[in-house]
């Protein structure tokens, strides 16, 4: 009686060998009965379901959070790439100008390339000359 009131109605199931085996298994290997086992795979899959009803309203919630910052962070993008051209256009000058380097496209594409596959592989390391 006191179980029945802590745990509230009882259903029965019936399961099939295959799938009555491995729930006793389980529960076994767990340290559980068979009954908490049933429960608790139950639980587990309202909890999923519940999470997914609940995910548009988290996604609109989040949304109407973003989507007051999306003008300001495109603007940022902006200024960024704007800042990051200028800054290339003035080191290729320099080193034109300064140092009599060499800055032909092909070279510029080869440092561009360069630089690319250093950011992808998180380092700055000069690749040593083929």
């Amino acid at each position: 009686m006191e179980m029945e009131k802590r745990l509230g109605e009882m259903i029965g199931v019936r399961f099939g060998k295959k799938i009555s085996s491995r729930l006793k298994a389980e529960a076994e290997a767990e340290g559980i009965s068979v009954s908490e086992k049933v429960r608790e795979i139950v639980e587990k899959h309202y909890q999923r379901e519940c999470t997914r009803e609940s995910l548009p309203a988290l996604e609109n919630a989040l949304r109407k959070i973003v989507d007051r910052h999306v003008e300001r962070l495109a603007g940022l993008c902006v200024h960024a790439g704007i800042a990051a051209g200028t800054s290339a256009w003035l080191v290729r000058s320099i080193l034109k100008k300064e140092y009599g380097a060499d800055t032909t496209p092909e070279i510029w594409a080869q440092a561009v390339t360069r630089a690319k596959e250093n950011l992808k592989r998180g380092t700055m390391e000069e690749r040593k000359e083929e």
